[in-house]
């Protein structure tokens, strides 16, 4: 097998063989591309509930912290386990009585799943 044709690039060469950037002024190697983007959680100004939602089984719905809150959450319980209804009664979650704290969905716990 024969390597003729192929030369070694130093690094000076190697960066002189990139293409410029293109006529919008951006590279063609955008480094954002291939980070993986990562959306910030909206928080509301004050508590929003969704409507009531349901299965076979139960009935369901989330409630959204606002950002000052959901830090009163983290406190109490590091998202690692459920909040007890005094503990969500205590954030301000007010709710009929039944409903209980079900599931942390890790990409926003902020958002408390109920049922």
């Amino acid at each position: 097998l024969k390597w003729s044709g192929l030369r070694r690039l130093s690094p000076v060469s190697f960066a002189e063989a990139l293409p410029e950037q293109d006529s919008e002024g951006t590279s063609p190697f955008p480094v954002d591309r291939f980070r993986p983007r990562v959306a910030m959680p909206q928080y509301p100004e004050e508590i929003e509930y969704s409507e009531k939602y349901a299965d076979e089984k139960y009935e369901y719905r989330h409630v959204i912290l606002t950002k000052a809150i959901a830090k009163d959450m983290y406190r109490i319980t590091a998202c690692k386990r459920l909040l007890e209804e005094k503990e969500w009664r205590s954030l301000g979650v007010q709710q009929s009585y039944g409903w209980v704290h079900y599931e942390i969905h890790r990409p926003e716990p902020h958002i408390l799943l109920f049922r």
